[in-house]
């Protein structure tokens, strides 16, 4: 486009500048050759002042007949306007010829000055375009009137047309030339440079395969060998990525398995410690207590062994996890002396270790005292558990079809149990409903939000910071 507009540019001024130049070459041409006659005819002057219009007549006769560019010749006195008519006319047989008249004339032919001058007109005394001379004369050296001389443009305006003709046969093909090896010169520029560009957006879109193919030993060939050696460094530094995050994702989930096999493997040597004092123990009350804190420690290493074969390994299944724990408490706490069934309804909800262990620890105390407390030896009953996600959080039920509690006035709601309960639900903000009637059972309804995690590090560098 820009090389286009040059050439445009240059052609124009090449047109604009020609053939106006030509055309004053033409013009000047034209007014020396006026000027010329104008003053051969200047020796006639003193036969004018004489008023020998014969001789006047004659010379001006000869000019108009000896040449078809002049068109007119007049003598015009400068007193009174008296002129001397030489012109092209028609004879009396309607033929061409040189005729002449006499008449008074103003305007164009007494122009008041004494100097020479020329205009291209219409004359309407020969009826088409003129260039109009005038010539001063005078008669020792006084002013005594002018030469007008009439030349034809015809001449003129066709070589002036030639001239035109001729600029503009050259300057089209020179134009079109010139866009053609333009639009030849772009394109071999800036194909290249379009390669590029569609490499450039392949790379951005991730494809490090893509190799750009421009063979030049210019800067632009240059820059397409840096590109693919660009391109080949960040492909192999992607892979080299990629295999380290790999492994460190692997390092990271074996670590995790690690820590939480341990951790799963304290809680049951604990465990253990407590059962084995709880048999040497001879005290109701302290194996009773013995007993809670075991089956506490039993639910607190039972999500770490759910974590540990979890695929996600820093969330557990909240269902699963309780689905597993209530039976780990029957087995522990019912025995032979009921014959409890679970029914369980629980959702699958994938919470973090801060939210499922709470909810563990209330179940754990829930169903400890249901247990404990709702049924007699031998009675058959159930336990059941509902889970479901909500759309502000999640929702659990957990309850038994046993005695249900006794009169609220007659609860031991200082027990350790019933603190723990409401401490945890408090710790997740959540709110606990207990719906219990006597013979049909007491239910537990818990609302809660997954608890946001807060890097302990953190939060403490930035205390100290304040």
């Amino acid at each position: 486009m820009l090389s286009a507009i040059v050439a445009l540019i240059t052609i124009a001024t090449f047109v604009l500048g020609i053939i106006p130049h030509q055309r004053s070459l033409l013009t000047h041409h034209i007014e020396e050759r006026a000027a010329i006659l104008a003053a051969s005819l200047d020796r006639i002057t003193p036969a004018f002042v004489a008023e020998n219009y014969d001789e006047v007549l004659d010379e001006c006769l000869t000019m108009v007949r000896s040449s078809n560019h002049v068109l007119y010749a007049v003598v015009t006195r400068r007193k009174d306007g008296f002129s001397l008519i030489t012109h092209m006319g028609k004879n009396e047989d309607g033929e061409g010829s040189a005729v002449w008249e006499d008449a008074t004339l103003g305007g164009i032919w007494m122009p008041g000055t004494v100097v020479a001058s020329s205009t291209m007109m219409h004359s309407d005394l020969v009826h088409q375009d003129v260039l109009h001379y005038t010539y001063p004369i005078s008669y020792k050296d006084v002013p005594y009137g002018w030469i007008h001389v009439g030349l034809s443009l015809q001449d003129f305006t066709g070589n002036t047309q030639r001239v035109a003709t001729i600029v503009i046969s050259l300057a089209v093909p020179s134009l079109l030339l010139g866009v053609g090896v333009s639009f030849l010169f772009s394109r071999r520029l800036t194909k290249p440079i379009s390669v590029l560009r569609e490499f450039a957006l392949e790379v951005a879109a991730g494809n490090l395969d893509e190799r750009v193919d421009v063979q030049s030993n210019d800067e632009v060939g240059l820059l397409a060998d840096t590109m693919n050696q660009m391109t080949c460094d960040l492909k192999r530094s992607r892979e080299e990525i990629a295999i380290a995050a790999k492994q460190e994702a692997v390092l990271h989930d074996t670590l995790l398995k690690e820590i939480h096999h341990r951790v799963k493997n304290n809680m049951q040597i604990l465990s253990s410690m407590m059962r084995m004092q709880r048999r040497i123990t001879a005290a109701t009350d302290v194996k009773n207590i013995l007993l809670d804190g075991e089956a506490r420690i039993r639910s607190m290493g039972l999500i770490h062994e759910k974590l540990y074969q979890s695929k996600l390994k820093s969330k557990v299944d909240l269902g699963s996890y309780l689905d597993s724990l209530v039976s780990q408490l029957l087995s522990l706490l019912g025995g032979d002396r009921l014959k409890l069934t679970l029914e369980s309804n629980c959702d699958e909800v994938m919470l973090g270790l801060d939210t499922a262990l709470p909810c563990g620890l209330i179940a754990n105390e829930i169903v400890s005292n249901s247990l404990k407390y709702a049924f007699d030896e031998g009675e058959k009953g159930k336990l059941m558990i509902d889970l479901k996600a909500t759309e502000d959080g999640y929702r659990m039920m957990i309850g038994d079809d046993g005695k249900g509690l006794p009169p609220e006035d007659a609860r031991r709601t200082g027990s350790l149990g019933m603190s723990l309960i409401k401490m945890l639900v408090d710790q997740l903000d959540g709110e606990l409903e207990i719906q219990t009637a006597p013979g049909k059972g007491t239910r537990y309804h818990f609302t809660f939000k997954e608890s946001v995690y807060v890097n302990r590090l953190d939060k403490k560098e930035a205390d100290e910071s304040q």
